[in-house]
């Protein structure tokens, strides 16, 4: 966040709010005793969104630096689409997603978080079967629930869509 030009006094005021964060838990109306939270954000915080949003796109846009994700339009690209913890990796073939994954991993880790295999899924539209090879993340190999066929109808189209023409006219 420094490197960013967020200002060290509020990062000083950040790092004294989370410091020494004691929490307990309820569960079936017993409470438990209290224990130190180490990492993570606070739930209900009003800054943990902000925090958390920070820490992810940190994590795709250093993960991401050399990956060029699809083309849309002319000289357009798309690397991912993000929506909270939720990450989609657009790539043209199946060895740029696997780059991209394994670069979302190294970076997530240097801050302490990780990506989870059980819960990435794969969505595939228009790759030739000589291109699917399995997409792996810490050995496991990612689930494809279902192949999307929409490719011609769908990708094709909006290739073919100019977004800089368009922002033109919609500034």
């Amino acid at each position: 966040m420094q490197a960013d030009g967020i200002p060290s006094k509020l990062l000083n005021f950040i790092k004294a709010y989370y410091r020494s964060t004691r929490s307990r838990v309820r569960v079936y109306g017993e409470v438990s005793e209290y224990f130190e939270i180490r990492s993570g954000v606070r739930q209900g915080c009003v800054l943990s969104p902000t925090l958390f949003n920070y820490a992810i796109d940190w994590i795709t846009t250093n993960a991401l630096r050399e990956f060029s994700g699809i083309t849309v339009g002319h000289n357009f690209f798309v690397k991912d689409l993000d929506y909270a913890d939720d990450i989609a990796i657009l790539g043209e073939t199946f060895a740029d997603v696997q780059f991209a994954i394994n670069e979302l991993q190294r970076v997530a880790s240097q801050i302490g978080m990780k990506v989870n295999a059980p819960k990435t899924k794969i969505l595939t539209a228009g790759f030739a079967p000589p291109d699917k090879t399995p997409i792996v993340l810490n050995g496991d190999i990612l689930e494809e629930p279902f192949h999307l066929f929409l490719y011609n109808f769908f990708v094709h189209n909006i290739r073919q869509f100019h977004f800089q023409e368009y922002y033109k006219q919609y500034p």
